[in-house]
């Protein structure tokens, strides 16, 4: 009987230790396939150059053939498609838009000025390209930066600063869901970076 009974134990005690081991082998596969995906996935680099976003490859090994950029539907930007050589979104195709968006965020006050140092509202940036001589299509969250102002006179000011990358969308991953819900998360922030003390 005590035999058996140990028998019954180290059966159990192996099939835990099998399950351990297959999900410790998914969670490696599931690294190796992001890291994989990180090496072949297309990262743009933003510059501010007279009054446009300029969007160039941010390595050397990689091309982009076309970016196409999403906003949050709030804003009312429509999607802007950008085609090789021409990687440059002019400051007037979003703009007024966000300082809207920041405006109906930002009162005026009596007497002083409110500023946001740094304003940011996600995007999506859905990326044709090559990396390491494959072609790829890569969609990532990148952040549009700006600096605010709203003057005690109810006038604004904005300045572009430029984009950055956030992170990676997961295949499959709904592009306008994801969006709506990283914008739903800013709007959180922002509300909680409000509360008085």
């Amino acid at each position: 009987m005590l035999t058996l009974l140990a028998s019954v134990t180290a059966l159990i005690v192996s099939f835990r230790v099998q399950r351990q081991l297959l999900r410790l082998q998914r969670l490696q596969e599931e690294l190796t396939r992001l890291q994989i995906a990180e090496r072949t996935a297309v990262q743009i680099k933003a510059e501010v150059v007279d009054g446009s976003i300029v969007l160039r490859p941010f390595s050397a090994d990689q091309d982009i053939n076309s970016v196409t950029v999403y906003f949050p539907t709030v804003l009312k930007v429509a999607p802007i498609p950008l085609a090789a050589p021409d990687l440059q979104i002019p400051f007037a195709r979003f703009a007024p838009e966000i300082q809207s968006f920041w405006d109906s965020r930002t009162p005026p006050a009596d007497g002083y000025a409110k500023v946001r140092l740094t304003a940011i509202l996600p995007v999506v940036l859905e990326i044709y390209g090559h990396t390491k001589s494959t072609a790829v299509v890569t969609r990532a969250f990148y952040n549009l930066y700006s600096r605010y102002m709203r003057l005690p006179n109810g006038l604004s000011e904005q300045q572009i600063r430029g984009l950055s990358l956030n992170n990676y969308l997961a295949d499959g991953q709904n592009m306008q869901l994801a969006l709506e819900q990283a914008f739903n998360e800013t709007l959180v922030a922002i509300a909680d970076a409000e509360k008085p003390d």
